[in-house]
């Protein structure tokens, strides 16, 4: 659909897509080979001060399954990354790459799976693996309301959060080793010497379904954008895993002046960061982004950094994974943060290059989250969600009918009306409600027309078009 220039140490991808993003054209933007050198020396745990008591509220566990802790966002467990959970079997003392089961994760009992199709680049080009530049077009939303049918979509019931992704030098997380930021002597093949290995995504989110303190759109008409880091909070092969704070997450709001919009930190985070404010970078449907990840290590504001520009608008906005924006990084044994400033793990994008602990194996990705919505007929037995602070009683627990059900289900999650959405289900059957968007109007009305119910259910394509390239095209 469209094409990227290709200059001298740059590589280019062309990428026709549908339906995600009306443009996807991206440039991947490397740096020279020196930049496989720029940071010095490995860090260690060890050298962290863990002194940061966490809230009893919290982001310590992503998919919302700790023992001990309440979830500040217990309703944005599709917004994690995918462990891929322990491997055993025969052979698997002498090889690593021999297994007789395939690991599932399980969350304190709850299988937390999801679709995440993507894209992978792949590139020994120094740089590659931690600066970037891409070039998207947000999709504009039909102005007909969404259907029973089928036949009228609205963005955000395709895909909660498209977004861009790389790994992340974390030396508090899975398996535990130290990590040499930008660098390539660095291994994710699930060795036991792996370096201690996070996941970056530069979420975006569409419109249509607020708030986002109990969904995912942080307006009812614009789109806006975060930074996440997730660790993995075991050793080696997910053993002592801590049930309690196992895949903590740190969150930011691309901010146009870069100051996060409450505490990002899992240990301390809190309502108001997850709530937009007025720096908050807002997008309008079809607006062109200038989107660029990179991870300077010296100057004003050192620290892995994204930046969104509105090429439409003229706005931009950015956000720095540093310690002294609020960021940090877990211990494993006691869920305690320290202050941490993140950096890229890798220096280039080589097809080994990946996080040990993602099911995605995860590198440098283009990435949709899907499979989270079918079509309900009806709505029953409302349950609203309540946290401190934070009221909503536009939640419902039950999809009635629709061309996926038979009958009446019971789901782990809530749905929502306008158009109404049932969110946060997993394959166990536990109950887990979850909040109503709210309509451009800001009525808090159902509006008639489709009522989609957004699910949790690994492989589910009931209401959706897979998000599929096209063509690829890549040029050097």
């Amino acid at each position: 659909m469209q094409s990227r220039w290709s200059i001298r140490r740059r590589s280019s991808w062309a990428l026709a897509v549908a339906p995600i993003l009306v443009m996807g054209s991206f440039a991947l933007a490397t740096a020279p080979a020196t930049a496989t050198s720029r940071a010095a020396q490995a860090v260690s745990a060890s050298e962290e001060h863990f002194t940061v008591t966490p809230n009893a509220t919290n982001n310590l566990d992503c998919n919302g399954w700790s023992l001990k802790y309440k979830p500040v966002f217990a309703t944005h467990r599709e917004l994690c990354t995918d462990p891929r959970g322990a491997k055993y079997g025969k052979g698997y003392a002498s090889s690593l790459n021999y297994y007789t089961s395939k690991g599932r994760f399980i969350d304190n009992g709850h299988y937390v799976g999801h679709d995440e199709p993507s894209v992978k680049f792949i590139s020994t080009t120094p740089g590659s693996g931690n600066t970037m530049t891409y070039l998207m077009r947000l999709p504009r939303d039909p102005v007909a309301p969404p259907t029973n049918t089928g036949s009228v979509t609205h963005y955000v019931e395709l895909s909660v959060a498209p977004w861009f992704g790389l790994p992340i030098c974390d030396p508090a997380s899975y398996p535990q080793n130290p990590c040499t930021p930008d660098s390539d002597t660095n291994t994710g093949l699930n060795s036991p010497t792996d370096a201690g290995s996070a996941f970056m995504e530069l979420q975006f989110y569409p419109p249509g379904f607020t708030p986002f303190a109990d969904n995912v759109s942080c307006s009812a008409t614009k789109w806006c954008a975060a930074m996440t880091i997730d660790s993995l909070e075991s050793e080696f092969n997910f053993a002592n895993l801590n049930p309690n704070c196992p895949e903590p997450t740190n969150f930011g709001y691309l901010q146009r002046n870069g100051v996060p919009t409450g505490p990002p930190s899992p240990q301390l985070m809190n309502v108001s960061t997850g709530t937009p404010n007025a720096q908050t970078l807002e997008m309008n449907p079809g607006d062109v982004l200038k989107v660029q990840i990179s991870d300077p290590h010296r100057g004003a504001g050192p620290g892995f950094t994204t930046k969104v520009t509105d090429l439409t608008t003229g706005r931009s906005g950015f956000m720095v994974a540093s310690a002294a924006n609020g960021f940090m990084n877990t211990n494993y044994k006691t869920c305690a943060g320290s202050p941490h400033t993140f950096h890229a793990e890798y220096s280039s994008a080589r097809i080994q290059n990946q996080v040990p602990w993602a099911a995605l194996e995860t590198g440098v990705l283009m990435e949709q989250e899907t499979g989270h919505s079918e079509v309900c007929a009806s709505l029953a037995n409302r349950d609203p969600f309540t946290f401190p602070g934070f009221v909503d009683k536009r939640v419902f627990d039950t999809c009635v009918g629709g061309p996926s059900e038979a009958s009446p289900t019971r789901s782990t999650a809530g749905q929502t009306a306008a158009p109404a959405t049932l969110r946060r289900s997993d394959t166990w059957g536990r109950l887990w409600p979850t909040a109503a968007p709210i309509p451009a109007s800001s009525s808090r009305q159902t509006p008639p027309g489709r009522r989609s119910c957004a699910t949790f259910l690994p492989g589910s394509t009931v209401t959706y078009r897979p998000w599929r390239p096209t063509s690829t095209r890549s040029t050097r």
